[in-house]
C-alpha cells in the first residue's frame, strides 16, 4: 500500500482508552460493567453476540460522542480494530443516529488476527446509507445526524462462536472524529477518498504491538 494521503485533520473528539473505557460500553450491557474492559490501552470484547443472546455485536459511545459534532462534516471518522475471527459480514459496521435519522457505513475489507485501521469520510457520496434502506445519505441528512448525535455504534462482532470459529476476541482503539483544516471543495474531497482511504493492517501505536492474543 502506498503512502497515506495527508489531510491535516483537526481532532474534534477521540478515545484512546489510556484512562479506561472513556464511556464506551458493550451495547445492551450498560449495567454489566465487568464486561466493559480496557486491556493494554484498548477496549476489549469477546463473543459480543453471545452475551445473553441479546447484543447484535456493537459497542456504543458515551456522552462525549453525543450532541453537536457537525464540524466533522467533510472530515474523517477513524478507528483501529483487532479481530481474531471473521466469518460473517454485517453491513452496518458504523451506525450513527441523530434528529430522527440513522445512517450506516459498510466496510468492505478486513483481515483477521491483525489490526485493521479505518479512515471513513464524513461526507455525502462516500458510502453512507440511510438505515433500513440502500439509499445514499445526502449531505443534508449527514449534517442533520452530526448536528445532534444520539447514538454512536461500532460493530465488533465478525465471527460467531456457535459457528465453530472459536471465541471471537477483539480490541478497539484510537477512535477519532476529525474535521479537515483548509478543506477543499466536496467533489475534490470525494476524489481523494475514492483512492480507498480505508486501510487494513496498519499498526497505529507501539502499544498495539504489545497486545497478545
Amino acid at each position: 500500500m502506498g503512502s497515506p494521503i495527508t489531510l491535516s485533520p483537526e481532532t474534534l473528539v477521540y478515545s484512546d482508552f489510556e484512562d479506561g473505557t472513556d464511556g464506551w460500553r458493550i451495547y445492551d450491557l450498560q449495567y454489566w460493567d465487568s464486561y466493559n474492559q480496557v486491556i493494554n490501552g484498548a477496549f476489549y470484547f469477546q463473543n459480543l453476540r453471545n452475551y445473553r443472546g441479546r447484543n447484535p455485536g456493537y459497542i456504543v459511545g458515551g456522552n462525549k460522542w453525543h450532541g453537536d459534532l457537525s464540524a466533522a462534516y467533510g472530515g474523517i471518522l477513524s478507528y483501529d480494530l483487532f479481530l481474531k475471527n471473521i466469518n460473517i459480514n454485517p453491513s452496518d459496521d458504523v451506525r450513527l443516529s441523530g434528529n430522527g435519522i440513522s445512517i450506516y457505513y459498510d466496510i468492505q475489507q478486513m483481515v483477521s488476527n491483525s489490526w485493521n485501521h479505518f479512515d471513513i469520510p464524513l461526507m455525502s457520496n462516500s458510502g453512507w446509507k440511510i438505515w433500513g434502506t440502500n439509499n445514499d445519505a445526502t449531505a443534508d441528512e449527514l449534517k442533520n445526524v452530526l448536528s445532534d448525535i444520539s447514538d454512536f455504534r461500532l460493530m465488533g462482532e465478525y465471527g460467531n462462536y456457535w459457528y465453530g470459529t472459536g471465541q471471537n476476541v477483539g480490541y478497539f482503539d484510537n477512535i477519532t472524529m476529525s474535521e479537515t483544516i483548509n478543506p477543499v471543495n466536496e467533489p475534490r474531497n470525494i476524489l481523494l477518498f475514492s483512492s480507498f482511504l480505508i486501510g487494513v493492517t496498519m499498526i497505529r501505536r507501539r502499544k498495539l504491538v504489545s497486545i497478545k492474543m
